[in-house]
């Protein structure tokens, strides 16, 4: 406020200057060839512009974003078909499992029944019926359990069936079928049992199979004219009874490592000189434990 600005301009003296700048501009471009032209344009593009990342993204969005869904659904598609593939390599050792430990588990009685059988032909006694019976309740328990298979195989747990039973009975069946082995290699089953109870209520089925594995894996690895103890004994804690059982060889032993990592893993054997010539699956201490763990039990190893 209270200031005056006061503009003066020549505006026809600048323009009859732009006219004579244009005029020699004119002559000198009318001088230069069209291939100069050319090169001066590209040059000049080169310099002014610059193709970059953003801009090739802007122009090609769409594209890059169905290429992008594209390949997220190959990598969900390769993503079920692997875990499809795991899963069927699974099934497919359990069914393989199953089949080896049926294999295993059929062996044992059968192989009772042979021996019990060919004794009582030759040496024309009854006596040898019963446990020819005994071992075929066994056989027939097991088949009982393929039947079951798929209901195994849809998540039902391991079904147990206890029952009353004497003590003494269930011990001398589950020597009778685990002895013919044992005479085959000359081992002595050296068996001490006290027990205070003389009936138990447990599932004798599961029972034997437990021992049986447990005194065929010591029979298996013990050498030729040795000696096998069982000794058993039972304890009262808090108004229950628990049974303690122990099973001793004189076989050549397992590494800590194994015993810590692998030995009641499916299909794991130690690997060694007297092991390599034996056969098994490997399987025999594994369902052990399964049916231990079952029955609320513990079970331990010491090399």
């Amino acid at each position: 406020a209270g200031k005056k600005i006061r503009l003066k301009t020549s505006v026809r003296g600048t323009i009859q200057a732009d006219k004579k700048i244009v005029c020699l501009i004119n002559k000198g471009v009318r001088k230069i060839s069209d291939s100069e032209k050319n090169n001066f344009l590209r040059s000049a593009l080169s310099e002014t512009y610059h193709y970059t990342l953003i801009d090739f993204i802007s122009d090609n969005l769409v594209i890059l974003i169905l290429i992008l869904i594209l390949f997220f659904l190959m990598s969900v598609i390769i993503i079920m078909q692997k875990k499809h593939a795991i899963q069927l390599a699974n099934a497919n050792k359990n069914k393989d499992a199953f089949l080896a430990n049926m294999s295993h588990d059929f062996r044992t009685p059968l192989t009772a029944i042979k021996g019990f059988a060919y004794l009582g032909k030759t040496e024309n006694d009854v006596k040898y019926y019963n446990q020819i019976i005994s071992s075929g309740d066994y056989m027939l328990d097991l088949v009982k359990d393929i039947l079951n298979i798929q209901q195994y195989a849809q998540g039902k747990t391991l079904d147990l069936s206890p029952e009353p039973v004497l003590s003494q009975k269930l011990t001398d069946e589950i020597i009778e079928v685990v002895k013919p082995r044992a005479d085959a290699k000359k081992i002595t089953i050296i068996n001490h049992e006290t027990i205070n109870y003389p009936y138990l209520y447990v599932d004798s089925m599961r029972i034997k199979q437990i021992f049986i594995n447990l005194l065929n894996n010591a029979v298996k690895y013990s050498p030729q004219g040795s000696f096998v103890t069982w000794k058993t004994d039972d304890t009262v804690k808090n108004n229950k009874v628990h049974i303690i059982s122990e099973i001793s060889d004189n076989g050549t032993g397992m590494s800590s490592d194994f015993i810590k990592t692998k030995l009641f893993h499916p299909f794991e054997r130690e690997h060694n000189s007297f092991s390599a010539s034996e056969g098994g699956s490997g399987l025999g201490l594994s369902v052990t434990k399964l049916i231990i763990d079952r029955m609320g039990g513990q079970i331990s190893v010491k090399s």
